[in-house]
């Protein structure tokens, strides 16, 4: 597996895109790359080679709102490799939340990946609902951490212990954004 480091991905961008705007919609991404197709021809060339080069089978996103991995599913070479987002938020939802997050997914369809993993059949409906995917192309696969947590709570519910409570907080920016 080659993990390609944040100050590895930040030269690579200089290089062709000198400084990237920020985004606020996937809209905003798309007119970028067509407003700017010589550079991302290039770019595309340029991934191209290196997933040659490196003998890569498929490139791994961390989430699907990530407006920059966008521009590198916008310009991986189909041909020789497959595009993957795991998608990590879970969507249990109400309601009008969920028609919120149609809505949002909505304007936003057509992403270039090939496979999304989510964790859950709420995710995978609105995401097939808003077109970002073909059905055969989400998979739902539960929580993806947690399946160790999981197994030793199963292991432990018929002893005596004293029990012990995990919690887990994330706070805003903690992905290192």
């Amino acid at each position: 597996m080659l993990v390609l480091p944040d100050i590895l991905q930040y030269f690579i961008d200089s290089i062709f895109f000198k400084k990237l705007p920020k985004f606020e919609n996937f809209r905003e991404v798309k007119k970028f790359v067509f407003d700017n197709k010589e550079t991302f021809n290039n770019f595309s060339k340029f991934l191209e080679s290196f997933i040659k080069y490196n003998n890569i089978s498929f490139i791994v996103s961390p989430s699907l709102h990530y407006k920059h991995d966008y521009l590198y599913a916008e310009c991986y070479p189909k041909d020789y490799c497959k595009f993957l987002t795991i998608h990590r938020e879970c969507l249990h939802a109400s309601e009008p939340m969920k028609k919120i997050l149609l809505e949002f997914w909505k304007s936003n369809s057509n992403y270039p990946g090939d496979f999304l993993i989510v964790q859950n059949k709420h995710a995978a409906n609105i995401f097939h609902k808003a077109n970002l995917f073909k059905k055969k192309e989400i998979f739902n696969l539960g929580c993806l951490r947690m399946q160790s947590l999981i197994e030793k709570v199963n292991k432990l519910q018929n002893n005596k212990e004293t029990k012990k409570i995990l919690l887990f907080s994330f706070t805003y920016g903690a992905d290192g954004l």
